[in-house]
């Protein structure tokens, strides 16, 4: 389960349903629960309150419920859960053809709807996820010379050359340079990997090097340029064979 609140919206149910849906949300851990009526409050809320999972109901009015939901996924990555009656057909043929995350044929079963609000949550989470890494991937792009950083609001280019180290600050990763030092909003994992292994080396959970800046070592310590650096016990044997020590 998230520990952040998920947001559920839900349009056009009637009263006894929306309790019975009300109900089965606050059970599987959803509180803040948004009842829309029409297209454009609905459209409204989403804009408003970032819902997080949408149920529609299109047994009622089902032309502009389906309109509806077709709009909120081209706009919205939230997953969508259609109500529909098992007749007429076109109307289940009509939301087949929209590709909601799940579809509740009525009338709607306890055990289905318990089922398909866990696999959205599931759903809502594991994209959160994909989304975090791939913003995270965005703060760098990386040539074979340079890479640039995401600086507030403007990629800035770093040569690799200049780059010292790189030393964990939280979630945060603080670029160490020559003349200056950079902090980024990405997480050492990420910068290790954006930088050319032959000439980048990890060497502590907090801490990439540049090899090329390497003076010397002794015991668990490096000398990289001016500053000293630890050798993580996990890193060591790792860091001894790429050297020829004689």
């Amino acid at each position: 389960m998230l520990k952040e609140k998920l947001k559920l919206l839900i349009v056009g149910t009637n009263e006894s349903e929306s309790k019975k849906i009300v109900q089965e949300c606050r059970l599987s851990g959803i509180n803040e629960i948004i009842l829309a009526t029409g297209a454009q409050e609905a459209l409204n809320y989403f804009k408003t309150y970032n819902v997080n999972i949408c149920i529609i109901d299109c047994r009622v009015d089902h032309k502009k419920k389906i309109d509806l939901a077709c709009e909120l996924k081209n706009k919205f990555i939230s997953p969508i859960i259609l109500i529909v009656p098992a007749l007429p057909a076109e109307i289940l043929l009509s939301a087949q053809m929209v590709n909601p995350f799940y579809m509740l044929i009525s009338p709607l079963k306890q055990f289905e709807l318990c089922r398909c609000l866990e696999l959205a949550i599931r759903f809502y989470s594991i994209s959160k996820e994909l989304r975090n890494e791939q913003h995270e991937n965005l703060n760098l792009i990386t040539k074979e010379k340079f890479l640039f950083v995401k600086v507030k609001d403007r990629y800035q280019k770093i040569k690799l050359q200049d780059i010292i180290l790189a030393k964990a600050s939280g979630n945060y990763t603080i670029i160490i340079l020559k003349k200056s030092e950079i902090l980024i909003s990405s997480s050492l994992n990420i910068v290790e990997k954006s930088l050319p292994g032959s000439s980048f080396m990890r060497v502590h959970r907090s801490f990439v090097i540049n090899i090329e800046y390497l003076e010397s070592f002794f015991g668990n310590t490096l000398k990289v340029d001016v500053l000293q650096v630890p050798i993580g016990k996990n890193y060591r044997k790792i860091f001894l064979d790429n050297f020829i020590i004689i």
